[in-house]
């Protein structure tokens, strides 16, 4: 599971539009080669993504 802080993202708005990518992606992609995504939801605070687990971290970190 993912989870990003509503604060983190409510103050840049290239950083919401990358999440709201992300979750455009994560929701329509269906490979055996890529994670997927199970779930999305949020509370006051944090926005969860429940995806596939993949031990190594994020690929976005590797692509920078």
């Amino acid at each position: 599971m993912k989870q990003i802080r509503k604060a983190d993202i409510e103050d840049r708005q290239l950083l919401i539009d990358n999440v709201v990518n992300e979750l455009n992606v994560l929701t329509k992609v269906a490979h055996p080669m890529l994670s997927g995504m199970h779930y999305a939801f949020q509370n006051s605070k944090y926005l969860y993504f429940v995806i596939d687990y993949c031990p190594g971290g994020e690929l976005f970190y590797y692509l920078k």
